[in-house]
C-alpha cells in the first residue's frame, strides 16, 4: 500500500510517497526516509493525527492505504546536508576509489553513499550497542571479530614479554617493544574509558555513582592496574631508569611485581569469567566427594611419609642423611603421589621401599580421584545443559497444546458465552458495519418493492430497521467450522508436543526404551494375573514358573503326564470347561450392557420429549 509523508518544519522538502506493507515497522520506514532524504533516524519523528509513532508495525497503528503521516525533523543535531563533508578522510577515500572506479560520477556516488552509510551508522549507534560490542562476543560476527583480535593482541604481547626476559634478546627487543607497548597502553586505556562510559546503559551502573560502582568490579580493577603498571614501566623506559647502564633498577623486586600485572592481560580474554564460574559451580556441586577424597589422601600421605621417615632417618649415604627431618619425608611423599619423581630423595632400606610401594598404590589412587570427579562433573553439567535445551523446546509446544485444548473445550461445551466467540471477530469493525448496513438497505428495498407489487400498504409506511444484529452472534455453520478447526489444531499441537518430547541422543533413547519395556512387562504380568483369576486357575508351587517346568525331560512328556493325571482324577474341571464358563460370563455381561444402553437411551428420549413440551 501507498502512504504519504509530509515534512512540516522544512518547506524545501516536498511530500514523500512510500510503498509499504502492513508488516513493516516504524524503524524500517525511518531508515528508508534516512536513505532517501539524508536525515538521521534520531532526528525523525513521525506523527499520525497528532499521535507520535514509536516502535511497532504499521498494522499496530491502523495505518491504511492512502494515510498521510507528518514528519518532524529535530533541529538539535546537525542540519540536513545533501553534499558530502570535505574532510581529509573523504579526500583519501576519493583518492583510493579513483584506482578502481574511473568514472567520476560513479566515484562521487560511491563516496557519497559511503559517507551517508557511515553517518547513519554513527547516528544509530547507542550505548547498548557499544556495551554489547565490548562485553558480549557472541552478539554477531563483528563482536566476535573484535574480541578475537583482542585475544591475538594479548597473546602476542605475552609471547613478546616472555622473549624480553631472555638475556640474549632483552636489550634488542625491549627498545623496539617499547613502542608497541605504548600503542597497547593507549588502546587498552581507551577501551577502559569506553567500557566505563557505555556501562551507563545498564540500570545498576547508571549515572556517575553507577559508573564508579562498575569501576570497583574485579575485572575493571584488573584492567585499571594493568594500564597503570604498563604506564609506569613505559615511564621508566622513557626516562632512562631501565637500561643496560642501570641493571639494579631493571632487576628490582618492585619492577618485577609491576611487570606481573602485564601478565594479567590474559584475564582480558574471559571478561565474564564464565570458565571460573563453571569450575566453581562443578566443584561446589561435588564438594562432599572432593573433600572426602582429599581428606583420605592427606591421611594416607602423612602416615606413609612418617613411616618412611622412621625407616630412613638412620640411613647415611656419603656422610649425609637423605631424610634428615619429617619435612623431607613429606616432600618425598608429595613428589611420589604427584607422579613427578625428581629423584633427589630415594628410600634405600627395604622397609622404606615397601612403605613407598604402598604409598604409590594407595596414595596415587586417592589423589587422582579429584580429576575423575571434576571430569564427571563437567560431563554431567553438559548433559544437564542439553536436557535444559530439550525442556526449553518443549515449553512452547506445551503452551500451544494447553491453549488449543482449552479453546477446543470452550467451543465444544454446551453452555457457551460471548467471550468464546469474540476471539473470531477477524473482520474490521468499520467494514463489518458497512456490510451490515448495506445488507439492511438491500432487504428494505426488496420488502418495499414486494409491498408495492402486492399492494401491501403497511409495508410502505414501515420505519427503518431498529433490530441491530449483535456482533457476537455467529451462524451455526460458522461455529461448526470453528469447532472442526480447533479440533484439528489440537491434534497438530499434540503431535508437535509428542515430537518435542522425543529424546535427542542415544543415551536418552536407550533409557526411554528400557522404561517402555519395563512398563510393558508390568502390564503383561498384570494382564496374566487377571486372566488367571478370571479362569480360576491358581498356580501351584510345582509348576508356577517356566524354569521349574523346563527342569523336566520335555514339554511333550509333561503334557502327557498332566493329561493322564487329569483323566485319572474325577471331578476336576478341565481347561475347556474353564473357557466355556468364561464365554458364558462374557455373554451375560454383554447382555447386561445392552440392556443398560437401551435403558439410558429411553431415559434420554424421555428427557428430550419433556424439554420440547
Amino acid at each position: 500500500m501507498l502512504i504519504h509523508i509530509k515534512v512540516l518544519n522544512n518547506p524545501a522538502l516536498a511530500e514523500v510517497q512510500l510503498e509499504v506493507s502492513p508488516l513493516d515497522t516504524i524503524q524500517e520506514i525511518k531508515s528508508r526516509l534516512s536513505n532517501q532524504l539524508n536525515i538521521s533516524v534520531s532526528q525523525q519523528k513521525l506523527v499520525l493525527k497528532g499521535k507520535p509513532l514509536h516502535d511497532g508495525s504499521i498494522r499496530d497503528y491502523q495505518i491504511v492505504d492512502g494515510s498521510k503521516l507528518h514528519l518532524i525533523i529535530s533541529t538539535q543535531h546537525s542540519t540536513i546536508s545533501t553534499k558530502p563533508v570535505n574532510n581529509a578522510f573523504i579526500n583519501e577515500l576519493d583518492l583510493l576509489a579513483s584506482k578502481w572506479i574511473q568514472n567520476p560520477n560513479e566515484r562521487e556516488a560511491f563516496v557519497n553513499a559511503f559517507q551517508r552509510e557511515m553517518k547513519n551508522t554513527i547516528d544509530n549507534l547507542s550505548l547498548d550497542d557499544i556495551e554489547k560490542l565490548c562485553k558480549r562476543p557472541s552478539r554477531g560476527w563483528i563482536c566476535f571479530a573484535y574480541h578475537f583480535l583482542v585475544f591475538l593482541i594479548v597473546l602476542c604481547c605475552l609471547v613478546i614479554g616472555v622473549i624480553c626476559t631472555i638475556g640474549e634478546y632483552e636489550e634488542k627487543i625491549t627498545q623496539k617493544f617499547i613502542y608497541v607497548e605504548i600503542c597497547l597502553v593507549i588502546f587498552f586505556a581507551s577501551e577502559y574509558v569506553v567500557r566505563v562510559w557505555s556501562a551507563g546503559c545498564r540500570a545498576k551502573f547508571k549515572g556517575w555513582t553507577g559508573r564508579f560502582h562498575f569501576m570497583r568490579t574485579p575485572i575493571s580493577l584488573i584492567d585499571l592496574f594493568v594500564v597503570l603498571a604498563s604506564s609506569i614501566v613505559i615511564g621508566f623506559h622513557i626516562t632512562g631508569r631501565i637500561s643496560s647502564t642501570n641493571p639494579v633498577m631493571a632487576a628490582s623486586p618492585a619492577l618485577r611485581i609491576i611487570r606481573f600485572f602485564q601478565i594479567l592481560r590474559m584475564l582480558h580474554v574471559d571478561r565474564k569469567a564464565h570458565s571460573w564460574k563453571l569450575l566453581l559451580n562443578v566443584a561446589y556441586l561435588h564438594r562432599i566427594e572432593l573433600i572426602t577424597t582429599m581428606y583420605m589422601g592427606f591421611i594416607v600421605l602423612i602416615i606413609t611419609s612418617y613411616l618412611v621417615f622412621l625407616a630412613e632417618r638412620d640411613y647415611i649415604i656419603e656422610g649425609k642423611k637423605p631424610f634428615e627431618s619429617y619435612a623431607d619425608a613429606l616432600w618425598f611423599g608429595i613428589v611420589t603421589v604427584a607422579t613427578i619423581g625428581y629423584g633427589d630423595r630415594v628410600p634405600h632400606t627395604w622397609a622404606g621401599r615397601i612403605v613407598t610401594a604402598c604409598l604409590s598404590m594407595i596414595g596415587i589412587a586417592f589423589f587422582s580421584l579429584p580429576a575423575g570427579i571434576l571430569g564427571s562433573g563437567f560431563a554431567l553439567h553438559v548433559q544437564q545443559k542439553e536436557k535444559q535445551k530439550m525442556y526449553h523446546k518443549q515449553y512452547p509446544a506445551a503452551a500451544q497444546l494447553i491453549q488449543t485444548a482449552w479453546r477446543m473445550y470452550a467451543t465444544s461445551r454446551p453452555q457457551q458465552d460471548n467471550a468464546t466467540w469474540r476471539l473470531y471477530k477477524l473482520v474490521d469493525p468499520t467494514f463489518g458495519e458497512k456490510m451490515i448496513s448495506r445488507s439492511r438497505n438491500n432487504s428494505l428495498l426488496r420488502r418495499r418493492s414486494a409491498a408495492h407489487n402486492f399492494g401491501d400498504p403497511s409495508s410502505s409506511d414501515s420505519s427503518p430497521l431498529t433490530n441491530k444484529i449483535g456482533t457476537d452472534q455467529l451462524p451455526e455453520k460458522f461455529k461448526q467450522a470453528i469447532r472442526v478447526m480447533r479440533r484439528m489444531k489440537f491434534f497438530v499441537a499434540r503431535r508437535k508436543f509428542q515430537e518435542a518430547r522425543k529424546p535427542s541422543d542415544m543415551t536418552e533413547i536407550v533409557k526411554q526404551t528400557a522404561e517402555d519395556n519395563q512398563t510393558l512387562m508390568v502390564k503383561l504380568k498384570d494382564l496374566q494375573r487377571k486372566l488367571d483369576s478370571t479362569l480360576g486357575f491358581i498356580p501351584s508351587s510345582r509348576d508356577n514358573t517356566i524354569s521349574s517346568r523346563m527342569n523336566q525331560n520335555s514339554f511333550i512328556s509333561r503334557c502327557r503326564i498332566n493329561r493322564s493325571s487329569s483323566q485319572s482324577r474325577t471331578g476336576q474341571i478341565t481347561v475347556l470347561e474353564h473357557l466355556q464358563t468364561f464365554n458364558e460370563r462374557l455373554t451375560s455381561v454383554e447382555k447386561q450392557m445392552n440392556s443398560m444402553t437401551n435403558l439410558l437411551q429411553h431415559i434420554d428420549d424421555q428427557i428430550s420429549q419433556f424439554n420440547r413440551s
